[in-house]
Protein backbone atom coordinates (compact mmCIF):
# COMPACT_ATOMS: atom_id res chain seq x y z
CA UNK A 1 0.00 0.00 0.00
CA UNK A 2 1.24 3.51 -0.85
CA UNK A 3 0.95 6.13 1.87
CA UNK A 4 2.43 9.51 2.69
CA UNK A 5 5.51 9.47 4.94
CA UNK A 6 3.75 12.23 6.89
CA UNK A 7 0.36 10.69 7.67
CA UNK A 8 -1.14 13.60 9.58
CA UNK A 9 -4.04 15.58 8.15
CA UNK A 10 -2.08 18.85 8.39
CA UNK A 11 0.87 17.66 6.26
CA UNK A 12 2.19 20.06 3.65
CA UNK A 13 1.38 17.85 0.65
CA UNK A 14 -2.07 16.36 0.07
CA UNK A 15 -3.14 13.03 -1.39
CA UNK A 16 -4.17 9.75 0.22
CA UNK A 17 -3.02 7.20 -2.38
CA UNK A 18 -6.60 6.60 -3.55
CA UNK A 19 -5.84 7.61 -7.14
CA UNK A 20 -2.90 5.21 -7.18
CA UNK A 21 -5.08 2.34 -5.95
CA UNK A 22 -7.60 3.04 -8.71
CA UNK A 23 -4.80 3.22 -11.29
CA UNK A 24 -3.44 -0.11 -10.09
CA UNK A 25 -6.84 -1.80 -10.49
CA UNK A 26 -7.44 -0.32 -13.94
CA UNK A 27 -3.94 -1.28 -15.08
CA UNK A 28 -4.46 -4.85 -13.90
CA UNK A 29 -7.80 -5.14 -15.71
CA UNK A 30 -6.14 -3.90 -18.91
CA UNK A 31 -3.48 -6.61 -18.65
CA UNK A 32 -0.70 -4.20 -17.71
CA UNK A 33 1.69 -3.52 -14.86
CA UNK A 34 2.56 -0.60 -12.61
CA UNK A 35 6.12 -0.13 -11.33
CA UNK A 36 7.45 2.18 -8.64
CA UNK A 37 10.76 3.86 -7.82
CA UNK A 38 10.96 5.84 -4.60
CA UNK A 39 13.62 7.58 -2.55
CA UNK A 40 13.04 9.35 0.76
CA UNK A 41 13.31 13.10 0.31
CA UNK A 42 13.54 12.84 -3.49
CA UNK A 43 10.06 11.68 -4.46
CA UNK A 44 8.35 8.77 -6.15
CA UNK A 45 7.93 7.81 -9.80
CA UNK A 46 5.17 5.44 -10.91
CA UNK A 47 5.35 3.90 -14.39
CA UNK A 48 2.39 2.21 -16.08
CA UNK A 49 2.93 -0.40 -18.82
CA UNK A 50 -0.01 -1.37 -21.04
CA UNK A 51 -0.02 -3.96 -23.87
CA UNK A 52 -0.48 -2.53 -27.38
CA UNK A 53 0.13 -5.69 -29.46
CA UNK A 54 -3.53 -6.37 -30.14
CA UNK A 55 -7.08 -5.55 -29.09
CA UNK A 56 -7.82 -5.99 -25.40
CA UNK A 57 -10.95 -7.84 -24.38
CA UNK A 58 -12.00 -6.27 -21.12
CA UNK A 59 -15.02 -8.06 -19.72
CA UNK A 60 -17.78 -6.18 -17.97
CA UNK A 61 -18.97 -7.45 -14.59
CA UNK A 62 -21.90 -9.24 -16.22
CA UNK A 63 -19.62 -10.85 -18.83
CA UNK A 64 -17.04 -12.19 -16.42
CA UNK A 65 -16.91 -15.90 -15.69
CA UNK A 66 -19.34 -16.76 -12.93
CA UNK A 67 -17.89 -17.50 -9.52
CA UNK A 68 -18.66 -20.99 -8.23
CA UNK A 69 -21.91 -20.89 -6.24
CA UNK A 70 -21.69 -20.56 -2.48
CA UNK A 71 -22.22 -23.76 -0.53
CA UNK A 72 -24.23 -23.52 2.67
CA UNK A 73 -22.86 -25.14 5.83
CA UNK A 74 -24.56 -25.57 9.18
CA UNK A 75 -23.04 -25.53 12.64
CA UNK A 76 -23.41 -28.81 14.52
CA UNK A 77 -25.52 -27.74 17.49
CA UNK A 78 -27.68 -24.78 16.49
CA UNK A 79 -28.22 -25.17 12.77
CA UNK A 80 -27.36 -21.52 12.08
CA UNK A 81 -26.44 -21.20 8.42
CA UNK A 82 -23.38 -19.34 7.16
CA UNK A 83 -22.65 -18.89 3.46
CA UNK A 84 -19.10 -19.89 2.62
CA UNK A 85 -17.10 -21.83 0.07
CA UNK A 86 -14.82 -24.74 0.92
CA UNK A 87 -11.72 -22.51 1.11
CA UNK A 88 -13.43 -20.25 3.64
CA UNK A 89 -14.40 -23.24 5.77
CA UNK A 90 -10.77 -24.36 5.86
CA UNK A 91 -9.62 -20.88 6.83
CA UNK A 92 -12.13 -20.64 9.67
CA UNK A 93 -10.81 -23.66 11.52
CA UNK A 94 -10.64 -22.89 15.25
CA UNK A 95 -7.25 -22.30 16.94
CA UNK A 96 -8.77 -22.89 20.39
CA UNK A 97 -12.28 -23.79 21.47
CA UNK A 98 -14.56 -20.79 21.09
CA UNK A 99 -18.30 -20.35 20.54
CA UNK A 100 -18.48 -20.85 16.77
CA UNK A 101 -20.40 -24.13 17.15
CA UNK A 102 -22.95 -22.55 19.49
CA UNK A 103 -24.25 -19.43 17.75
CA UNK A 104 -27.98 -18.83 17.35
CA UNK A 105 -29.84 -16.14 15.47
CA UNK A 106 -29.80 -12.90 17.43
CA UNK A 107 -26.65 -13.73 19.42
CA UNK A 108 -24.17 -10.91 20.00
CA UNK A 109 -20.89 -12.08 18.48
CA UNK A 110 -17.57 -10.61 19.61
CA UNK A 111 -14.56 -11.27 17.35
CA UNK A 112 -11.30 -11.59 19.32
CA UNK A 113 -8.16 -11.25 17.16
CA UNK A 114 -5.28 -12.22 19.46
CA UNK A 115 -2.11 -14.33 19.04
CA UNK A 116 -1.69 -14.87 22.82
CA UNK A 117 -4.24 -17.66 23.15
CA UNK A 118 -4.11 -17.65 26.95
CA UNK A 119 -5.14 -13.98 26.94
CA UNK A 120 -7.73 -14.73 24.24
CA UNK A 121 -9.23 -17.34 26.55
CA UNK A 122 -9.47 -14.76 29.36
CA UNK A 123 -11.19 -12.31 26.97
CA UNK A 124 -13.63 -15.05 25.95
CA UNK A 125 -14.54 -15.77 29.59
CA UNK A 126 -15.22 -12.08 30.25
CA UNK A 127 -17.27 -11.88 27.05
CA UNK A 128 -19.31 -14.97 27.92
CA UNK A 129 -20.06 -13.49 31.35
CA UNK A 130 -21.69 -10.57 29.50
CA UNK A 131 -23.72 -12.92 27.28
CA UNK A 132 -21.51 -12.40 24.20
CA UNK A 133 -20.55 -15.31 21.94
CA UNK A 134 -16.79 -15.13 21.30
CA UNK A 135 -15.02 -16.11 18.07
CA UNK A 136 -11.21 -16.27 18.24
CA UNK A 137 -8.51 -16.10 15.57
CA UNK A 138 -4.77 -15.48 15.81
CA UNK A 139 -4.27 -14.55 12.13
CA UNK A 140 -4.70 -11.03 10.80
CA UNK A 141 -5.14 -12.14 7.19
CA UNK A 142 -8.32 -14.06 8.11
CA UNK A 143 -10.11 -11.23 9.92
CA UNK A 144 -12.24 -10.14 6.93
CA UNK A 145 -13.33 -13.75 6.37
CA UNK A 146 -14.44 -13.98 10.00
CA UNK A 147 -16.24 -10.64 9.78
CA UNK A 148 -18.15 -11.74 6.67
CA UNK A 149 -19.04 -15.14 8.14
CA UNK A 150 -20.01 -14.16 11.70
CA UNK A 151 -21.08 -10.48 11.47
CA UNK A 152 -19.60 -9.47 14.86
CA UNK A 153 -21.04 -6.54 16.81
CA UNK A 154 -17.50 -5.51 17.83
CA UNK A 155 -13.86 -6.56 17.44
CA UNK A 156 -11.07 -6.76 20.03
CA UNK A 157 -7.80 -6.50 18.09
CA UNK A 158 -4.16 -7.13 18.96
CA UNK A 159 -1.46 -5.46 16.85
CA UNK A 160 1.05 -8.36 16.82
CA UNK A 161 -0.53 -11.06 14.69
CA UNK A 162 0.43 -13.86 12.35
CA UNK A 163 0.56 -13.26 8.58
CA UNK A 164 -0.79 -9.67 8.75
CA UNK A 165 -0.25 -7.17 11.56
CA UNK A 166 -3.02 -5.34 13.37
CA UNK A 167 -2.29 -1.98 11.72
CA UNK A 168 -3.03 -3.40 8.28
CA UNK A 169 -6.08 -5.24 9.64
CA UNK A 170 -7.42 -1.97 11.07
CA UNK A 171 -6.80 -0.12 7.79
CA UNK A 172 -8.60 -2.84 5.81
CA UNK A 173 -11.56 -2.89 8.19
CA UNK A 174 -12.00 0.88 8.12
CA UNK A 175 -11.65 1.13 4.34
CA UNK A 176 -14.42 -1.32 3.47
CA UNK A 177 -18.12 -1.99 3.92
CA UNK A 178 -17.61 -3.14 7.54
CA UNK A 179 -16.09 0.16 8.68
CA UNK A 180 -18.98 0.70 11.10
CA UNK A 181 -17.99 -2.23 13.34
CA UNK A 182 -16.33 -0.75 16.48
CA UNK A 183 -12.74 -1.93 16.98
CA UNK A 184 -11.12 -1.92 20.43
CA UNK A 185 -7.35 -2.41 20.38
CA UNK A 186 -5.61 -4.26 23.23
CA UNK A 187 -1.90 -4.59 22.49
CA UNK A 188 1.59 -4.60 24.02
CA UNK A 189 2.55 -1.99 21.40
CA UNK A 190 2.13 1.47 22.92
CA UNK A 191 0.89 3.60 20.01
CA UNK A 192 -2.55 4.82 21.03
CA UNK A 193 -2.45 7.92 18.83
CA UNK A 194 -1.88 5.91 15.65
CA UNK A 195 -4.62 3.42 16.56
CA UNK A 196 -7.19 6.15 17.16
CA UNK A 197 -6.16 7.94 13.93
CA UNK A 198 -6.76 4.71 12.00
CA UNK A 199 -10.28 4.41 13.41
CA UNK A 200 -10.07 2.37 16.64
CA UNK A 201 -12.70 3.28 19.24
CA UNK A 202 -10.28 2.67 22.11
CA UNK A 203 -6.68 1.58 22.64
CA UNK A 204 -5.41 -0.24 25.74
CA UNK A 205 -1.79 -1.24 26.40
CA UNK A 206 -1.05 -4.65 27.94
CA UNK A 207 -0.98 -5.77 30.67
CA UNK A 208 -4.67 -4.98 31.17
CA UNK A 209 -6.46 -5.34 34.50
CA UNK A 210 -9.81 -7.18 34.80
CA UNK A 211 -11.41 -3.80 35.62
CA UNK A 212 -10.21 -2.33 32.30
CA UNK A 213 -11.51 -5.38 30.42
CA UNK A 214 -14.90 -4.86 32.03
CA UNK A 215 -14.82 -1.18 31.05
CA UNK A 216 -14.11 -2.19 27.44
CA UNK A 217 -17.10 -4.54 27.43
CA UNK A 218 -19.19 -1.75 29.00
CA UNK A 219 -18.26 0.48 26.05
CA UNK A 220 -19.09 -2.25 23.55
CA UNK A 221 -22.53 -2.78 25.12
CA UNK A 222 -23.10 0.98 25.05
CA UNK A 223 -22.21 1.07 21.33
CA UNK A 224 -24.58 -1.82 20.61
CA UNK A 225 -27.35 0.06 22.40
CA UNK A 226 -27.08 2.98 20.00
CA UNK A 227 -29.59 3.44 17.21
CA UNK A 228 -28.71 1.38 14.15
CA UNK A 229 -30.53 0.64 10.93
CA UNK A 230 -31.07 -3.08 10.36
CA UNK A 231 -34.60 -3.36 8.91
CA UNK A 232 -35.56 -1.25 5.90
CA UNK A 233 -39.02 -0.91 4.38
CA UNK A 234 -39.13 0.15 0.72
CA UNK A 235 -42.42 1.46 -0.75
CA UNK A 236 -41.64 1.68 -4.45
CA UNK A 237 -43.74 0.59 -7.44
CA UNK A 238 -40.89 0.79 -9.97
CA UNK A 239 -39.41 -2.71 -10.18
CA UNK A 240 -35.96 -1.61 -11.39
CA UNK A 241 -35.57 0.95 -8.59
CA UNK A 242 -36.82 -1.56 -6.03
CA UNK A 243 -34.27 -4.17 -7.14
CA UNK A 244 -31.40 -1.66 -6.94
CA UNK A 245 -32.46 -0.58 -3.44
CA UNK A 246 -32.72 -4.20 -2.32
CA UNK A 247 -29.20 -4.89 -3.56
CA UNK A 248 -27.86 -1.71 -1.93
CA UNK A 249 -29.25 -2.49 1.52
CA UNK A 250 -28.45 -6.20 1.36
CA UNK A 251 -24.82 -5.28 0.66
CA UNK A 252 -24.93 -3.11 3.80
CA UNK A 253 -26.10 -6.13 5.84
CA UNK A 254 -29.61 -4.75 6.24
CA UNK A 255 -32.84 -6.71 5.95
CA UNK A 256 -35.12 -5.30 3.23
CA UNK A 257 -38.88 -5.59 2.82
CA UNK A 258 -40.30 -4.21 -0.45
CA UNK A 259 -43.91 -3.39 -1.30
CA UNK A 260 -45.45 -1.61 -4.27
CA UNK A 261 -48.44 0.20 -2.71
CA UNK A 262 -49.01 2.70 0.07
CA UNK A 263 -51.64 0.47 1.70
CA UNK A 264 -49.19 -2.43 2.03
CA UNK A 265 -46.56 -0.07 3.42
CA UNK A 266 -48.88 1.38 6.08
CA UNK A 267 -49.95 -2.11 7.11
CA UNK A 268 -46.30 -3.16 7.63
CA UNK A 269 -45.47 0.06 9.52
CA UNK A 270 -48.35 -0.79 11.89
CA UNK A 271 -47.63 -4.49 12.26
CA UNK A 272 -43.82 -4.72 12.39
CA UNK A 273 -40.72 -2.77 13.42
CA UNK A 274 -38.63 -0.98 10.79
CA UNK A 275 -35.64 1.33 11.30
CA UNK A 276 -35.85 3.19 7.97
CA UNK A 277 -38.47 3.90 5.31
CA UNK A 278 -37.70 4.56 1.63
CA UNK A 279 -40.80 6.12 0.08
CA UNK A 280 -41.54 6.88 -3.57
CA UNK A 281 -44.08 9.66 -4.07
CA UNK A 282 -45.62 8.27 -7.26
CA UNK A 283 -47.57 5.28 -5.93
CA UNK A 284 -50.44 3.62 -7.82
CA UNK A 285 -52.95 3.67 -4.95
CA UNK A 286 -52.16 6.80 -2.94
CA UNK A 287 -50.48 10.18 -2.86
CA UNK A 288 -46.97 9.81 -1.41
CA UNK A 289 -47.36 12.92 0.77
CA UNK A 290 -50.49 11.41 2.37
CA UNK A 291 -48.56 8.20 3.09
CA UNK A 292 -45.73 10.23 4.64
CA UNK A 293 -48.19 12.06 6.90
CA UNK A 294 -49.80 8.80 8.08
CA UNK A 295 -46.41 7.16 8.66
CA UNK A 296 -45.25 10.08 10.80
CA UNK A 297 -48.47 9.95 12.80
CA UNK A 298 -47.78 6.28 13.55
CA UNK A 299 -43.98 6.51 13.94
CA UNK A 300 -42.86 10.15 14.40
CA UNK A 301 -39.14 9.36 14.76
CA UNK A 302 -38.69 6.79 12.00
CA UNK A 303 -36.14 8.10 9.46
CA UNK A 304 -37.74 8.54 6.03
CA UNK A 305 -35.99 9.07 2.69
CA UNK A 306 -38.30 10.38 -0.03
CA UNK A 307 -36.94 8.72 -3.16
CA UNK A 308 -38.40 10.43 -6.20
CA UNK A 309 -37.66 10.97 -9.87
CA UNK A 310 -39.37 14.34 -10.17
CA UNK A 311 -38.23 17.80 -9.16
CA UNK A 312 -40.25 19.07 -6.22
CA UNK A 313 -41.53 22.63 -5.99
CA UNK A 314 -41.15 24.79 -2.87
CA UNK A 315 -44.54 23.82 -1.49
CA UNK A 316 -43.79 20.10 -1.86
CA UNK A 317 -40.33 20.48 -0.28
CA UNK A 318 -41.96 22.26 2.65
CA UNK A 319 -44.38 19.34 3.10
CA UNK A 320 -41.38 17.03 3.54
CA UNK A 321 -39.19 19.35 5.62
CA UNK A 322 -41.84 19.88 8.31
CA UNK A 323 -41.22 16.33 9.56
CA UNK A 324 -38.20 15.39 11.69
CA UNK A 325 -35.75 12.80 10.34
CA UNK A 326 -37.06 13.14 6.79
CA UNK A 327 -35.06 14.01 3.69
CA UNK A 328 -35.26 13.91 -0.12
CA UNK A 329 -33.05 12.00 -2.56
CA UNK A 330 -33.65 12.44 -6.29
CA UNK A 331 -33.28 9.38 -8.50
CA UNK A 332 -30.00 9.79 -10.38
CA UNK A 333 -26.69 8.07 -11.08
CA UNK A 334 -25.51 9.16 -7.60
CA UNK A 335 -28.66 8.07 -5.74
CA UNK A 336 -27.11 5.15 -3.91
CA UNK A 337 -24.22 7.19 -2.50
CA UNK A 338 -26.66 9.91 -1.45
CA UNK A 339 -28.91 7.41 0.33
CA UNK A 340 -25.97 5.97 2.29
CA UNK A 341 -24.84 9.50 3.20
CA UNK A 342 -28.32 10.36 4.50
CA UNK A 343 -28.46 7.12 6.52
CA UNK A 344 -25.15 8.00 8.20
CA UNK A 345 -26.52 11.43 9.10
CA UNK A 346 -29.75 9.93 10.49
CA UNK A 347 -27.78 7.54 12.69
CA UNK A 348 -25.61 10.36 13.98
CA UNK A 349 -28.59 12.60 14.73
CA UNK A 350 -30.53 9.85 16.52
CA UNK A 351 -27.52 8.97 18.67
CA UNK A 352 -26.53 12.57 19.38
CA UNK A 353 -27.77 14.24 22.56
CA UNK A 354 -27.04 17.60 20.95
CA UNK A 355 -30.34 18.63 19.36
CA UNK A 356 -28.69 21.70 17.85
CA UNK A 357 -27.31 19.50 15.08
CA UNK A 358 -30.80 18.68 13.79
CA UNK A 359 -31.57 20.70 10.68
CA UNK A 360 -33.90 23.64 11.22
CA UNK A 361 -37.24 23.68 9.45
CA UNK A 362 -37.02 25.50 6.16
CA UNK A 363 -39.13 28.22 4.60
CA UNK A 364 -38.46 28.23 0.86
CA UNK A 365 -40.98 30.93 0.03
CA UNK A 366 -38.13 33.42 -0.19
CA UNK A 367 -36.43 32.63 -3.52
CA UNK A 368 -33.52 35.00 -2.83
CA UNK A 369 -32.28 33.31 0.32
CA UNK A 370 -28.66 33.17 -0.92
CA UNK A 371 -28.43 36.59 -2.55
CA UNK A 372 -26.15 38.97 -0.65
CA UNK A 373 -24.99 36.34 1.85
CA UNK A 374 -21.26 36.15 2.62
CA UNK A 375 -19.54 32.77 2.30
CA UNK A 376 -16.00 31.81 3.31
CA UNK A 377 -14.58 29.04 1.08
CA UNK A 378 -11.77 27.18 2.85
CA UNK A 379 -9.94 24.86 0.43
CA UNK A 380 -6.36 24.31 -0.74
CA UNK A 381 -7.36 23.16 -4.24
CA UNK A 382 -7.72 26.12 -6.64
CA UNK A 383 -9.93 24.07 -8.99
CA UNK A 384 -12.45 23.51 -6.20
CA UNK A 385 -12.29 27.18 -5.21
CA UNK A 386 -12.93 28.34 -8.79
CA UNK A 387 -15.87 25.93 -9.20
CA UNK A 388 -17.48 26.96 -5.92
CA UNK A 389 -17.01 30.68 -6.58
CA UNK A 390 -18.56 30.32 -10.04
CA UNK A 391 -21.65 28.52 -8.71
CA UNK A 392 -22.17 30.73 -5.65
CA UNK A 393 -21.58 34.06 -7.37
CA UNK A 394 -24.32 33.14 -9.85
CA UNK A 395 -26.62 32.89 -6.81
CA UNK A 396 -25.61 36.41 -5.77
CA UNK A 397 -23.38 35.35 -2.88
CA UNK A 398 -20.24 37.25 -1.85
CA UNK A 399 -17.25 34.87 -1.70
CA UNK A 400 -13.97 35.07 0.19
CA UNK A 401 -11.23 32.42 0.13
CA UNK A 402 -8.82 30.88 2.64
CA UNK A 403 -6.41 28.14 1.51
CA UNK A 404 -6.10 26.39 4.87
CA UNK A 405 -7.71 26.28 8.30
CA UNK A 406 -5.20 28.67 9.83
CA UNK A 407 -6.05 31.39 7.30
CA UNK A 408 -9.76 30.85 7.92
CA UNK A 409 -9.38 31.21 11.69
CA UNK A 410 -7.25 34.36 11.28
CA UNK A 411 -9.79 35.91 8.88
CA UNK A 412 -12.65 35.42 11.32
CA UNK A 413 -10.47 36.44 14.29
CA UNK A 414 -9.71 39.72 12.48
CA UNK A 415 -13.39 40.65 12.69
CA UNK A 416 -14.66 39.62 9.25
CA UNK A 417 -18.23 38.36 9.43
CA UNK A 418 -19.53 35.47 7.31
CA UNK A 419 -22.97 33.94 7.05
CA UNK A 420 -21.63 30.46 6.27
CA UNK A 421 -18.32 28.61 5.92
CA UNK A 422 -17.61 25.86 3.36
CA UNK A 423 -14.78 23.91 4.99
CA UNK A 424 -12.56 21.38 3.20
CA UNK A 425 -11.39 18.90 5.83
CA UNK A 426 -8.04 17.78 4.37
CA UNK A 427 -5.68 20.77 4.17
CA UNK A 428 -2.07 21.64 5.04
CA UNK A 429 -1.01 23.76 8.05
CA UNK A 430 -4.36 23.33 9.87
CA UNK A 431 -6.98 20.85 8.68
CA UNK A 432 -10.74 21.39 8.67
CA UNK A 433 -11.35 19.37 11.84
CA UNK A 434 -8.94 21.54 13.85
CA UNK A 435 -10.20 24.78 12.29
CA UNK A 436 -13.83 23.91 13.06
CA UNK A 437 -13.05 23.01 16.67
CA UNK A 438 -11.07 26.26 17.05
CA UNK A 439 -13.90 28.38 15.64
CA UNK A 440 -16.42 26.75 17.97
CA UNK A 441 -14.15 27.38 20.97
CA UNK A 442 -13.80 31.02 19.87
CA UNK A 443 -17.54 31.37 20.43
CA UNK A 444 -18.90 30.95 16.88
CA UNK A 445 -21.42 28.33 18.02
CA UNK A 446 -24.18 29.27 15.57
CA UNK A 447 -22.03 29.94 12.48
CA UNK A 448 -23.05 27.32 9.88
CA UNK A 449 -19.97 25.30 8.85
CA UNK A 450 -20.53 22.81 6.05
CA UNK A 451 -17.78 20.20 5.71
CA UNK A 452 -16.51 19.24 2.26
CA UNK A 453 -14.58 15.98 2.15
CA UNK A 454 -13.71 13.07 -0.12
CA UNK A 455 -16.25 10.25 -0.29
CA UNK A 456 -13.34 7.79 -0.16
CA UNK A 457 -12.68 8.59 3.50
CA UNK A 458 -14.89 6.15 5.44
CA UNK A 459 -16.58 7.48 8.55
CA UNK A 460 -15.95 11.09 7.57
CA UNK A 461 -19.48 12.24 8.34
CA UNK A 462 -19.28 11.14 11.97
CA UNK A 463 -15.80 12.62 12.43
CA UNK A 464 -16.98 15.91 10.96
CA UNK A 465 -20.02 16.04 13.22
CA UNK A 466 -17.86 15.34 16.27
CA UNK A 467 -15.60 18.25 15.26
CA UNK A 468 -18.64 20.54 15.33
CA UNK A 469 -19.67 21.03 11.72
CA UNK A 470 -23.30 21.84 10.93
CA UNK A 471 -23.60 19.59 7.90
CA UNK A 472 -21.57 17.51 5.46
CA UNK A 473 -21.13 17.17 1.70
CA UNK A 474 -19.04 14.52 -0.07
CA UNK A 475 -16.85 15.34 -3.07
CA UNK A 476 -17.41 15.46 -5.99
CA UNK A 477 -20.02 17.99 -4.92
CA UNK A 478 -23.66 17.75 -5.93
CA UNK A 479 -24.30 21.42 -6.82
CA UNK A 480 -28.06 21.17 -6.29
CA UNK A 481 -27.60 19.65 -2.85
CA UNK A 482 -25.01 22.31 -1.97
CA UNK A 483 -27.45 25.09 -2.85
CA UNK A 484 -30.23 23.29 -1.00
CA UNK A 485 -28.12 22.98 2.16
CA UNK A 486 -27.12 26.62 1.98
CA UNK A 487 -30.79 27.60 1.75
CA UNK A 488 -31.54 25.39 4.76
CA UNK A 489 -28.88 26.98 6.93
CA UNK A 490 -29.24 30.57 5.69
CA UNK A 491 -32.99 30.96 5.71
CA UNK A 492 -34.15 33.85 7.90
Amino acid sequence: AFKQADGSTQRKYGGTGLGLSITKELTSKLGGEIHVESEVGEGTTFTVYLPISGPLEVLSETQQKPVSPLRKTKTKETGKTFESDSRLQQKLKAVIKDDREDISSGDRVLLIVEDDLNFAKILKEHANDRDFKAIITDRGDLVMSYVKAYQPVAIILDMKLKEMDGWDVLRELKAGEYSGIPVHVISSMDNRRKGIQLGAVDYLVKPVSPELLEETLDKIEEEIGKYTIRNVLVIEDDEASSLKLNALFTNQNMKVTSVTTGAEGLHLITESEHDLLILDLGLPDADGFDILKKVKELRPTIPVIIFTGRDLNSEEILKVERYEFTTIVLKSSHSQERILDEIELFIHMLNSPDESQILPKVNFDNEDILAGKKVLIVDDDMRNIFSLETVLQLEGMECEVATNGLEAVELIKSGKVFDVVLMDMMMPEMDGYQATEKLRKMGHKKLPIIALTAKAMKGDREKCMEAGVSDYLAKPLDVDKLKGLLKVWLHS
